[in-house]
């Protein structure tokens, strides 16, 4: 449309294009359509000096046990917790991380998270973006779509991390770019979790989530710059700082928290358990006896408006019954079993615990394996029945966080 516009005028008609990010590709795009020629382009990389860029590869698919180290954070340090910003590649996602804290964390600390995308209320949004305008704001912990920071001066962040991977290099800049705002040293983390194949990643993004090398060489050739500045390799990227030798032989850089924090995660899972057999009517014996157990607890509430669902209110949702079961072919300790999965308080966890080892605990063990992550390839009426359930409720767990009257 713009092209049209430009045609009917004069080729004399002085035009200006301007727009925060962009890349050389997406820049002889815009020419192009608006019919520019002999141009002159005014530009800087969007890419700043103070941003260390991080990727962790991951193949849990749960995002209670991938964020568990965050939950605990805010459990410790409450408003002291170091503010963190988690971009999401879709609201479901949003839906999932905020039901997850909900369920995780006590009622008196939900001050400390919120969600936002294009669907958030608008008077939580306002809220949401008035608290992000102060550097020592209430929320530790937001959960968002890319529509979060358009318009909007935030401060006190120097944490964002991406879940899953952005589809543009252009977007990943711009996402980062919300941390860092003061010029202090911060962080942009993508987790790089599994996706399903033709998920739309572009080759620029692939080849910088994927590569071994400088990962901002890769930004400085997809926004070209005439200066840039001088970044110590332990402040430049995860791949830069593993290569550091700043002190001759070793670096002297610690890592930020938060890098510390979401790399040692990975390392969770990384012991030797028992594997122990499992016949299909063990497995559906459990499979009965839990959802009846969740059948049953959501029969005892009483309370009368469940905004979040029963999965809140309960504290132990549909998501973690299905991982459960399957996982059911693992031996775990029960001090493995309630760090490996995700439970409210220890009265649950030992409920839960006890009808298992009731209905396979004495199963044979067939021999032991190292267990990098957990399982969660079964997909059955639970989860889809979950998937339902969070769709449902993502507005009424905005609406109910960002109102002190409910």
């Amino acid at each position: 449309m713009l092209g049209e516009l430009r045609s009917i005028l004069k080729l004399s008609t002085p035009i200006i294009a301007m727009t925060a990010t962009a890349t050389s590709q997406a820049r002889v795009g815009i020419m192009k359509s608006l019919g520019m020629h002999n141009v002159v382009l005014i530009h800087n990389t969007p890419s700043v000096h103070n941003i260390k860029h991080v990727v962790v590869q991951t193949t849990l698919k749960d995002a209670s046990e991938i964020f568990h180290w965050l939950c605990e954070s805010l459990l410790k340090k409450q408003m002291s917790a170091e503010r963190v910003i988690i971009f999401c590649q879709s609201r479901r996602h949003c839906s999932e991380l905020y039901s997850a804290f909900s369920s995780y964390l006590p009622q008196s600390f939900h001050q400390y998270f919120n969600m936002f995308h294009t669907n958030t209320e608008n008077d939580i949004q306002e809220e949401i973006a008035k608290d992000f305008s102060m550097p020592d704001g209430k929320i530790r912990v937001l959960f968002a779509t890319i529509a979060f920071g358009l318009g909007i001066d935030v401060k006190g962040v120097h944490n964002v991390i991406m879940y899953g991977c952005p589809s543009a290099i252009d977007d990943y800049v711009q996402l980062s770019g919300r941390g860092g705002r003061d010029g202090e040293q911060s962080l942009s983390i993508i987790i790089d979790i599994p996706v399903k194949t033709g998920s739309g990643i572009s080759a620029e993004m692939k080849q910088f989530v994927n590569t071994k090398e400088c990962r901002r060489e890769i930004l400085k050739k997809a926004f070209p710059a005439s200066r840039e500045s001088f970044v110590t390799p332990h402040d430049c990227c995860d791949n830069c700082s593993s290569n550091c030798v700043c002190l001759g032989q070793v670096c002297n850089k610690k890592m930020m928290a938060v890098e510390k924090e979401i790399q040692n995660f990975q390392s969770t899972f990384d012991n030797e358990i028992s594997i122990r057999v499992v016949s299909d009517e063990d497995y559906e014996s459990v499979k009965q006896a839990l959802h009846d157990m969740w059948k049953q607890s959501v029969g005892l509430l009483t309370s009368e408006h469940m905004y979040a669902g029963p999965e809140v209110a309960l504290g132990i949702t549909k998501s973690t019954v299905n991982r459960l079961l399957s996982n059911l072919h693992l031996a775990f300790t029960y001090t493995e079993f309630v760090s490996h999965f995700h439970f409210p308080n220890t009265e649950v966890a030992d409920q839960v615990w006890a009808l298992i080892q009731r209905h396979v605990g004495s199963n044979a063990i067939q021999k032991t394996s190292q267990v990098s992550s957990l399982e969660s390839e079964v997909k059955d009426d639970i989860e889809v029945e979950e998937e339902q359930l969070l769709l449902q409720s993502e507005y009424a767990e905005a609406y109910l966080e960002g109102s002190d009257s409910d």
